[in-house]
């Protein structure tokens, strides 16, 4: 294992469902909306430990929760049981594992970049890993319609939204350094630590997420794969200025 895991928190039964079957199917992405920086990840898990703050169909109360929390300095704090639904992301409880970053959506690139929040990026890189080690989730971001299909790997909350339009959340936010997070991944897989001086040039200079087509410098919404493995956008299909895997 990459990360360190902190003693798993004791989540209140209103806020996780029935036993579910492993593995998952995909590893999702959130943002807290709430405070970052020193203790804001133990809050949040502390939060969790309280009674559901919305009422449910039959008269019960339920709250939103995540098996994970990211801290600082590759730090995990397990929260819902891996086995167990939570209530993270409508169309993704059931097949998802949940990991939620202390921020908000609405942060731009450098907010990210800056202080709790990058650090954080370099843990869901190594949880990442981890669940790939554990689970076999590839360390693959996906598309709506890779989600739909129920392609194995990693996405966000806004991505569930897209793939099943169950939810209205669009955390982690459209200026979430998806390539710096690929970085983190590549470095962390070889054993170096992430250059965060090299992470800091812009997406437009550093096409890191290969979910992104070079000719348009647009993610690649409607991607396709050849056998060559070459990840296009549909709209140009481009294949000779595209990323090769």
């Amino acid at each position: 294992m990459i990360a360190t895991y902190a003693d798993r928190v004791e989540v209140h039964p209103d806020r996780y469902g029935s036993t579910r079957p492993l593995p998952p199917l995909w590893v999702v992405l959130h943002t807290s909306e709430g405070p970052e920086g020193e203790g804001a990840a133990e809050g949040l898990a502390r939060y969790m430990q309280q009674p559901g703050d919305r009422p449910t169909s039959s008269g019960g109360r339920y709250g939103s929760s995540y098996h994970a929390v990211a801290d600082t300095g590759l730090r995990v704090i397990p929260c819902v049981a891996d086995d167990r639904v939570a209530y993270s992301a409508p169309g993704s409880n059931r097949e998802g594992l949940h990991i939620c970053i202390p921020g908000k959506a609405g942060q731009s690139r450098l907010e990210w970049l800056a202080g709790s929040t990058r650090a954080a990026i370099t843990t869901v890189a190594a949880f990442l890993l981890d669940t790939r080690e554990r689970y076999g989730i590839p360390v693959e971001r996906l598309t709506a319609a890779e989600v739909y299909s129920r392609t194995r790997g990693y996405c966000d909350h806004s991505t569930i939204r897209d793939a099943f339009g169950k939810t209205t959340h669009y955390d982690v936010g459209p200026h979430f350094p998806w390539d710096v997070l690929a970085d983190d991944i590549r470095h962390l897989s070889n054993n170096r630590p992430p250059d965060i001086g090299d992470n800091m040039q812009t997406t437009e200079t550093r096409m890191s997420d290969t979910r992104y087509c070079r000719s348009t410098r647009r993610r690649c919404i409607a991607a396709f794969r050849s056998a060559s493995r070459v990840v296009c956008c549909s709209s140009c299909r481009d294949l000779d200025r595209c990323r090769r895997r």
